[in-house]
């Protein structure tokens, strides 16, 4: 846990990123403590905006799939989202989209194989340069594209 703080950064293959999707946990209308136990415990981090006492809204919203270390943006007042933009996740590695969207602010979903570090992403669900709230989840597609369902 201090190596990251050392300017070391953990290196996951792209099949033990995909192994790392968690489950968001339900934190709406917990005291603030509560929920900041119930998101460590889910191995997640938190941001809290604003200064109430109990959550009134999260971001991602419970059982949602998110990467490990993603963020669950906690909401103690109404309004006070704040924003950020969506980067370009596609032509990445899970690692390199890992990165991107852990920097611009938001969460990950990954679909399709992103095992094989030769794949990158294709597609990306909301996309890039749009706005959205900090912790929004972006769903990013692995695989070929040129291969149609049929």
């Amino acid at each position: 846990d201090i190596l990251p703080y050392l300017g070391f950064e953990p290196s996951y293959t792209d099949e033990e990123l995909k192994k790392l999707s968690l489950t968001v946990p339900d934190t709406v209308g917990n005291e603030i403590g509560e929920a900041k136990g119930k998101v460590t415990a889910a191995k997640l981090e938190y941001k809290v905006i604003g200064s109430g006492g109990t959550v009134l809204r999260q971001l991602p919203a419970a059982g949602s799939k998110v990467i490990s270390g993603g963020i669950v943006i906690l909401y103690t007042e109404e309004g006070g989202s704040q924003k950020v933009t969506v980067p370009n996740l596609t032509g990445l590695t899970a690692t390199e989209v890992n990165t991107a969207a852990a920097n611009a602010g938001v969460n990950v979903e990954f679909s399709g194989n992103s095992s094989d570090g030769a794949i990158r992403s294709y597609k990306q669900s909301i996309g890039a340069g749009e706005s959205v709230d900090t912790g929004t989840v972006v769903t990013v597609y692995f695989g070929d594209e040129n291969v149609v369902d049929g």
